[in-house]
């Protein structure tokens, strides 16, 4: 271990942080610098999935200017789900959207579920601009 750095390694809950507050509860990571590249990353891995959540003031990786991102660098496709089930994709080839599907065929794509019968399928570059 430096001086910057402190590692905490094991094979099973290798660090954890627990509060127990009736009430806001937050946990800072910051990077104090104001260089023009300084950048904050969280990442959460697994194997060879990673996952970066993250702001930079520079232009290293997504353009110039200050930005936050969630960067899926595992080159697979972006997955929100909720209670475990998936609700939404970012197809990582096309940048499709898919909304009730895991396949966006055009540039946003939904699909009705049993309680929402209507669905659509539409290449949002076909749209004249008005």
């Amino acid at each position: 271990m430096n001086t910057n750095n402190i590692t905490f390694s094991g094979t099973t809950a290798s660090f954890n942080v627990n509060g127990n507050n009736n009430g806001f509860q937050r946990s800072f990571f910051k990077n104090v610098s104001t260089g023009a590249n300084s950048r904050m990353d969280i990442n959460v891995a697994a194997g060879a999935a990673n996952i970066y959540l993250g702001t930079d003031t520079g232009s290293a990786i997504f353009g110039a200017g200050v930005k936050g991102y969630l960067d899926n660098r595992s080159g697979g496709r972006m997955v929100f789900a909720s209670n475990g089930n998936e609700i939404m994709t970012i197809d990582n080839i096309t940048g499709n959207v898919g909304i009730g599907t895991s396949t966006p065929i055009n540039v946003l794509h939904t699909v009705a579920t049993a309680s929402n019968l209507s669905g659509f399928s539409y290449n949002l570059m076909d749209a004249p601009c008005r």
